[in-house]
């Protein structure tokens, strides 16, 4: 896919900001995208196309930054749960339909690329997300288009299927999901040699989908895991707790239960993503596990910097629109992760997290 030429505008706070300068030694890349509902409903009321620039960025530079998959955490719409009449708050006029419209139109840009993903729901999003990434959308996401390894100079091709004449690999394609639904869904994949499960749990589980996620870590003892949700981190980095509750949608458990039922059970579990709670910067803590091995938590929510601007000029917050993603750039054996903080409506990059180093581990925890 070609590179767009985008516009950019001038970030208001300057001090907060570096040129780009992205790390070029790493094997592959992942990015995380955490909640742009804001620029969502930019997009809704002003008739921009912000959201498509995200996506279109994602997908324009995949190739470059050595993308291997993408992880959106939820609340890809700010009112897209407002569905219906009796649901109506404030001014706004449901159905909100066009922020799902926009999102699915930013979101195919990925399709069209080739470049893998996973997509969480937030507690804005809820049950409409089906209606625009169903199964049959999200499994054939690749049906098409392949993949960045049919050509013979990729990076891995020791791991394209031999049955494939072309050398094209579905390997991002949905393998497994709960209740025919994608917001509790697995892929696996083989980077670098190494295996690893990506699995996306919905916002607030109930109990089932929660013993349903133990029993998918389970069955992929050989695969290091990348759990993905909506809500998980405080931005203090605590825990958050199932009694404390959610006003808008009370599904079921949150972090804490996920932990102790699930999550700190399995040796394979690496890395915990999350949204739902504005960080100025991405929040990295980390748990042990029952078996001794180290879980990374990581919050990425820069919707605090998203002015979310309506017809009638309303601000809900922020100076200006960002599109942070978080690039996770990691070394060959997967042991070590730096991060790009980039704005991709500035063209910046985050000062704070500029040369942003983490272990992941000393040792592959399943060799």
């Amino acid at each position: 896919m070609k590179k767009t030429a985008y516009s950019y505008e001038p970030p208001l706070e300057p001090e907060r900001w570096s040129e780009p300068d992205f790390h070029t030694d790493h094997a592959f890349s992942i990015a995380v995208v955490g909640d742009p509902q804001r620029i969502s409903l930019g997009d809704y009321y002003q008739g921009t196309k912000k959201m498509e620039q995200i996506f279109g960025y994602i997908a324009s530079t995949a190739k470059e930054r050595k993308l291997e998959h993408v992880f959106v955490l939820g609340d890809m719409t700010h009112m897209g749960y407002r569905n219906d009449a009796n649901l109506a708050a404030s001014h706004y006029d449901p159905p909100l339909t066009g922020e799902w419209e926009n999102a699915q139109k930013a979101v195919l840009q990925m399709n069209e690329a080739g470049v893998p993903y996973s997509l969480c729901r937030g507690n804005h999003d809820d049950y409409m997300m089906d209606d625009y990434f169903n199964l049959p959308f999200y499994t054939d996401q690749f049906k098409d288009c392949g993949g960045f390894f049919s050509d013979p100079d990729a990076k891995h091709p020791k791991i394209r299927e031999k049955n494939n004449p072309d050398g094209y690999i579905y390997w991002s394609a949905i393998k497994g999901h709960y209740e025919e639904s994608i917001v509790n869904s697995y892929k696996t994949v083989e980077i670098c040699g190494i295996k690893y499960l990506f699995v996306t749990v919905d916002f607030n589980p109930t109990e089932n989908v929660v013993l349903w996620l133990d029993r998918i870590l389970g069955e992929y003892p050989d695969h290091l895991a990348i759990v993905a949700t909506h809500s998980y981190l405080e931005n203090s980095g605590e825990l958050r707790l199932t009694e404390k509750g959610e006003t808008m949608f009370p599904l079921g458990f949150t972090a804490d239960k996920l932990w102790d039922m699930a999550l700190k059970k399995h040796k394979n579990l690496l890395m915990i993503l999350c949204g739902h709670i504005f960080a100025t910067t991405p929040v990295y803590t980390t748990q042990i596990g029952d078996h001794g091995n180290v879980v990374h938590e990581i919050l990425v929510d820069p919707q605090g910097y998203d002015t979310g601007k309506t017809a009638e000029g309303e601000i809900k917050g922020g100076t200006q629109d960002t599109g942070l993603v978080l690039y996770m750039n990691f070394s060959e054996n997967g042991a070590k992760v730096s991060f790009d903080y980039y704005a991709t409506l500035l063209d910046k990059e985050w000062a704070a997290t500029k040369d942003t180093e983490i272990t992941l581990y000393e040792k592959n925890p399943l060799l």
